[in-house]
């Protein structure tokens, strides 16, 4: 049984309104949306709602946009709306850590990029940029930063931005509602790993190239989530000059 959440988001850009468009098929309840105050358009003609915003004035959801999230005055959203969850992702501004520890659940962060080395600013770009051939959706925990999950997807060398951008926008809110769901079934936390380069890296994601899985035989051990448990899998090998994808050599 799945209980259903009291769900407070904090989101500005259009991938935030894309990953928490999701939520809606879902029984949690979105309650508020923190999101940043509006902005002039390029021209300064007339001021633009954020994507997050429209996507809450479309659904009907309470909008809050502070300039800066003051302790006092969020906390007393919180608290009164009995929130069980904050999720927050692209919200372009920083959440106060006496913010984070009202939630009774706690906070977790949806990030569009493979952690811990996919740190900083734009990290879609610098993936492209990088000619890297896996991106990731990684959810964390906001207080310790360690690890809910990851979600590891294949890209091409012609893979551009925006395509990057689409594709990890509709994976982060499938990944966000699993997080959620895992949640609402034992009424706590995730099981975390630690941010260390290669426990993270080890997260494995079965839609991957053999390739890619093969290389963390030994060292780092591979992991992955099975009926909800962690899982170790301690001998993976790819065989010369064929390239599987992992579920057609199990």
């Amino acid at each position: 049984m799945i209980f259903s959440l009291r769900l407070a988001l904090a989101g500005t850009t259009n991938f935030a309104a894309k990953t928490f468009n999701a939520l809606l098929s879902t029984d949690h309840v979105i309650v508020f949306v923190y999101t940043q105050p509006d902005r002039p358009s390029v021209r300064g003609i007339r001021i633009l709602k954020n994507p997050v915003k429209k996507f809450a004035y479309d659904n009907k959801i309470i909008v809050y946009q502070p300039y800066k999230l003051i302790p006092t005055e969020s906390s007393y959203n919180m608290i009164n709306a009995n929130i069980d969850i904050l999720v927050v992702t692209a919200y372009c501004g920083i959440i106060p850590k006496e913010l984070i520890n009202i939630p009774k659940l706690g906070a977790i962060n949806v990030h569009a990029s493979l952690l811990p080395r996919g740190r900083g600013a734009a990290p879609i770009q610098r993936t492209i940029e990088a000619i890297d051939n896996i991106s990731c959706i990684t959810i964390t925990g906001i207080d310790t930063g360690n690890i809910l999950l990851s979600r590891v997807i294949s890209i091409s060398e012609y893979t551009n931005g925006g395509e990057l951008h689409d594709f990890l926008s509709i994976i982060s809110g499938e990944a966000l509602i699993d997080v959620l769901n895992i949640i609402g079934k034992c009424s706590a936390l995730l099981l975390s790993t630690p941010q260390k380069f290669k426990n993270s890296d080890a997260v494995l994601d079965f839609n991957n190239d053999a390739k890619y899985i093969a290389a963390f035989n030994h060292l780092p051990v591979a992991l992955s989530i099975l009926d909800n448990k962690l899982v170790r899998i301690w001998y993976i090998k790819k065989y010369p000059g064929h390239y599987y994808n992992l579920h057609n050599i199990l």
